[in-house]
């Protein structure tokens, strides 16, 4: 009756969606109303603030700064959400054969990919070693590790990942059924898999030993501190004008980094440095806030949108230092036309040179390690 019943299991259908469930959707809207509330009392907060202590302008920078990411993370809440209801892919696997239908809601467009098994020519398994670190007490790294499946029928090429024992088993005994042929490589595909838009991958090329449905392989779901399966590249090729296209991003990003970072550096300097009186060897008295508060900025704008990429040039750590010096001095030169406020220029030099030194350099040298280190990781995973 056991018998029975599993060869009853394999001819129902099995289907997916990517859609949210309502219940997922009223739980991301009810997060995003919380959040925008909390910035709205935040923002009412700092100007009640502002109001009660005029020279307390550190303290409301900072609420708002707090206002501001609360704002930023519904909003990508919010993306997440309109994302997920912009395209809708509905798959079933039946009697047939692999169906899938992909409607996109915004373009108003739809597409339809039909894989009956009389169209199946081969049907490649391997591996998918996913690397996991979890900074958690001591830090623990390990693979945890999955399946990917390479159908190459009539019309193309057709991928589908496990990261479940049973989803994989239930995959075989239908395609088993149907007559499909299986094989199977040592190799893991996963990098592959998620080599981006810069390459291209030809599945074609990939080949495999006749399936015999080893109880063991692939090792789905399992967990080791080393990948034992080297990474297939044989049909993985970057494509041409890739490296031409990131030079050309990163020169666009730098340009906008320096406008932003002129147009901070001019508030810096016109509004907030000239409230600092001088002290007796002619340098602003700057306080804790205004280190902590202000000058991260200076750090922040260029780490986060610039000095990552991979074509940062060596020297833009001082453009920054010279670009910041300028705007401060700018800034206060036009305010002192209408007001009489300190010289700032000294200490504008002083201020921008310990950024320079302190945040700006090590930052960029930061960043070079860590993608060297990320490098040699890489290539020791195939070890």
């Amino acid at each position: 009756m056991g018998r029975d019943k599993a060869q009853q299991d394999i001819h129902q259908p099995i289907k997916n969606s990517n859609q949210t469930t309502e219940g997922e959707k009223k739980g991301c809207y009810s997060t995003i109303t919380i959040f925008i509330g909390i910035a709205l009392i935040t923002f009412g907060f700092g100007i009640y603030c502002i109001t009660l202590a005029p020279d307390a302008w550190y303290a409301t920078i900072i609420i708002f700064i707090i206002g501001i990411m609360l704002l930023f993370f519904a909003y990508i809440l919010y993306l997440g959400l309109k994302h997920g209801e912009e395209s809708e892919k509905r798959f079933e696997l039946n009697e047939k054969g692999i169906f899938v239908h992909h409607i996109h809601h915004k373009a108003g467009t739809e597409e339809k990919v039909s894989i009956p098994f009389e169209s199946i020519k081969s049907v490649i398994i391997g591996n998918n070693a996913n690397y996991i670190s979890m900074p958690v007490g001591k830090g623990i790294i390990f693979y945890r590790f999955g399946a990917i499946m390479v159908i190459k029928h009539e019309n193309g090429i057709f991928i589908q990942q496990f990261f479940e024992q049973q989803e994989f088993h239930d995959w075989i005994l239908r395609l088993e059924d149907k007559g499909c042929p299986l094989f199977k490589t040592e190799y893991d595909l996963g990098p592959a898999i998620a080599s981006g838009p810069d390459y291209k991958v030809d599945f074609s090329k990939l080949v495999g030993l006749p399936w015999q449905g080893a109880p063991d392989y692939p090792p789905i779901g399992e967990e080791k501190l080393r990948n034992p399966f080297s990474p297939w590249e044989i049909g993985v090729k970057k494509r041409e004008g890739v490296e031409e296209n990131k030079r050309m991003k990163t020169r666009k990003w730098e340009k906008r980094v320096n406008w932003l970072l002129l147009g901070y550096a001019l508030i810096v300097g016109g509004v907030i440095m000239p409230t600092f009186p001088l002290d007796k060897d002619g340098i602003l008295a700057i306080d804790d806030p205004f280190i902590f508060g202000v000058l991260p900025f200076y750090i922040l704008i260029p780490f986060f949108l610039v000095l990552w990429r991979s074509y940062a040039k060596w020297y833009l750590p001082f453009l920054y230092f010279v670009i910041m010096t300028a705007g401060n001095s700018f800034g206060a030169l036009l305010v002192s036309i209408f007001a009489d406020i300190p010289a700032i220029y000294l200490s504008a030099i002083a201020i921008n040179l310990f950024v320079l030194v302190m945040g700006l350099i090590p930052s960029f040298l930061f960043i070079k390690v860590i993608k060297f280190l990320g490098t040699l990781r890489n290539k020791s995973r195939s070890y």
